[in-house]
């Protein structure tokens, strides 16, 4: 009699020797995991000096937010993985040695000899679970990873949905921005409500698609998150969960996993009662002063040389922020910088014929534009101000190259001992009138 089994021999074979497959992936895995989130943070550093507010910022801090979780849920299972897999060994090491049960031989009484012999497996039994379970860890690892990916495809399709509606909305209805808005809201409403549906019937296993009721509103939904969402790539995987094990157990998991690596951020244990966890004046930051800041460190506003200066000369550092490029705009009406869009191509298509060069775009006049820069700031040495016209472009050194300005203070005449270095900056008010506000405080003292 033929066998049914259409499985070809090279899968059986890989099926039956895959933990080798397995280890070599966690151990590889997990090396590589660790640097790329040492990367992941540098970009996040990255980001929050380069790009200012919008959309583009939120749509790549989400997806590098997601790039880190997933990172450590990769970590996370691959080294349980791996450990079981230990166990699972040490199991099959053992069992060469002596695979026969017989707790007689330790002579205890009879009733805990009949609990061991009723709730202890054999090493047989003990090494196909693990098995089954260490080779079921390593399936569910890597859907919770596409599940997030999915997550950011929602998302992203929710963006270019309202973008679309925002550009066609101005069209349609150029002098009325408030209709556009009613129908970004309904829009947005929408979306999150019937993807709610989609998530929940995700989280519970399918429990929406067991309501009959349901069915012909929900089909509709289905069909649409589960192509925007990607699903498509691990629907095997996850079904194939569904019907292999108990669904109490993977939706203990799921919810294991969404509460340990998205609420568990919420949640600290702090023994520091009496250290403010917010920033304040009267704290000293690392990276305010050159030499004691890494090379991966970002400055957060304006950096001097050294906490304790021994020379006559101060040099400062004052970190362009490209959030204030509306005020900029707004109060160099004399000069127009030269890039007239955050976006910028090095892809140019003439009559002379089409050419590539690197994205970036030539200043016709630097002078006016530094002049344009220094105005906007303000520096008071110990409350005086410091009129001081001496600024130069510059760029930090570093992983994260800060752009800004610099320029060297003279502070012969301070006194020995401790001095304020305030600097300002104009902001735009309610009203859209430039005011005054502190900017960065440096305390240093002076030998």
């Amino acid at each position: 009699m033929e066998s049914t089994d259409k499985t070809p021999k090279w899968l059986r074979r890989l099926q039956k020797e895959s933990w080798n497959l397995e280890l070599l992936i966690s151990g590889f895995s997990i090396f590589l995991l660790f640097q790329g989130k040492e990367m992941i943070e540098t970009l996040l550093n990255q980001l929050n000096v380069h790009y200012g507010d919008g959309s583009l910022r939120f749509i790549m801090i989400i997806l590098f937010l997601i790039i880190f979780l997933g990172c450590n849920i990769l970590i996370f299972n691959l080294i349980v993985h791996i450990l079981l897999r230990g166990f699972w060994i040490g199991a099959i090491g053992l069992s060469s040695v002596r695979n026969k049960r017989d707790f007689s031989t330790l002579h205890y009484t009879e009733k805990f000899t009949n609990r061991l012999n009723e709730k202890v497996p054999s090493l047989e039994k003990l090494i196909v679970r693990l098995d089954n379970f260490c080779s079921t860890i390593f399936a569910f690892t890597f859907l919770i990873v596409l599940m997030l990916i999915s997550f950011f495809s929602v998302l992203i399709a929710l963006a270019l949905f309202l973008g679309f509606i925002e550009k066609t909305g101005t069209w349609i209805f150029p002098n009325n921005a408030e209709i556009i808005n009613i129908f970004n809201v309904i829009i947005a409403l929408i979306f999150c409500f019937t993807g709610l549906f989609y998530f929940l019937d995700t989280l519970t296993l399918g429990g929406i698609k067991k309501i009959k009721w349901l069915q012909r509103l929900y089909y509709p939904i289905y069909r649409f998150f589960n192509f925007i969402s990607l699903s498509s790539i691990y629907n095997s995987l996850y079904y194939h969960l569904l019907i292999r094990f108990p669904k109490r157990y993977l939706i203990l998991a799921i919810i294991f996993y969404v509460g340990l690596f998205f609420l568990g951020p919420f949640f600290s244990y702090n023994l520091y009662r009496f250290y403010p966890d917010n920033e304040t004046n009267s704290e000293l930051f690392t990276n305010t002063y050159d030499d004691e800041r890494s090379p991966d460190e970002q400055i957060s506003y304006a950096s001097i040389s050294s906490l304790i200066i021994k020379d006559q000369f101060l040099p400062v550092f004052i970190r362009y922020n490209n959030r204030d490029n509306e005020v900029l705009l707004k109060n160099c009406q004399d000069y127009e910088p030269s890039k007239k869009s955050n976006l910028i191509s090095g892809i140019q298509i003439s009559k002379n014929g089409f050419q590539i060069t690197d994205p970036s775009v030539p200043e016709a006049d630097p002078e006016k534009l530094l002049n344009c820069l220094q105005q906007h700031y303000k520096i008071y040495l110990n409350d005086s101000l410091f009129n001081q016209t001496d600024f130069y472009f510059f760029k930090q050194n570093g992983e994260i190259e800060e752009k800004g300005l610099r320029t060297i203070l003279d502070i012969e005449h301070l006194p020995r001992g401790k001095n304020l270095l305030k600097i300002t900056h104009m902001v735009l008010d309610t009203a859209e009138i430039s005011i005054e506000e502190p900017y960065a405080i440096i305390p240093f003292w002076k030998e």
